[in-house]
């Protein structure tokens, strides 16, 4: 093997092993990117106004979930130390009285997140058109002061 030969193999090589570590990289980055947006979108703290908890509300055990697409949903369950479910939400924005259906139905079967146990539970709650979506909630009181909560937005 001549010379040139040697060194031509020796360029063609390095510039696969470049390639091979920019094309890494690009994809982990891109990975990293999808990873930090889907935690921000499905960061419980963030969500509380869209949600429309009252201000100051005081939440334990707190699960949300954004589904992105062209139908996005979003999907969250919470514990709280309240009387009733009128304290858990904004009144000037949701009318509570709709949260009152008795074994109210509230599956969604293709929901798979270990802690969205709503389906296992006998649930109070309803539906609300707030501004342009429709709000589901269900809630079970826990008999010791606070009540499980379970929110579900389609098409947020």
């Amino acid at each position: 093997m001549s010379n040139i030969q040697g060194k031509q193999k020796s360029l063609k090589s390095g510039c696969l092993i470049a390639g091979a570590i920019v094309s890494v990289a690009v994809i982990l980055g891109i990975v990293g990117i999808v990873y930090f947006v889907n935690r921000h979108l499905s960061d419980f703290d963030s969500r509380r106004e869209i949600m429309y908890l009252r201000p100051g509300l005081v939440v334990s055990d707190e699960h949300l979930r954004y589904g992105p697409g062209m139908d996005a949903a979003m999907w969250s369950k919470f514990t709280v130390r309240v009387k009733s479910i009128d304290e858990v939400f904004d009144a000037s924005r949701v009318d509570t009285s709709e949260f009152t259906q008795n074994g109210y139905d509230f599956r969604v079967d293709w929901i798979d997140d270990s802690w969205w146990d709503a389906d296992k539970h006998r649930l109070i709650g309803g539906k609300e058109k707030v501004g342009d979506d429709f709000m589901r909630v269900g809630y079970v009181d826990n008999g010791d002061g606070t009540l499980t909560v379970y929110v579900f937005w389609f098409e947020v």
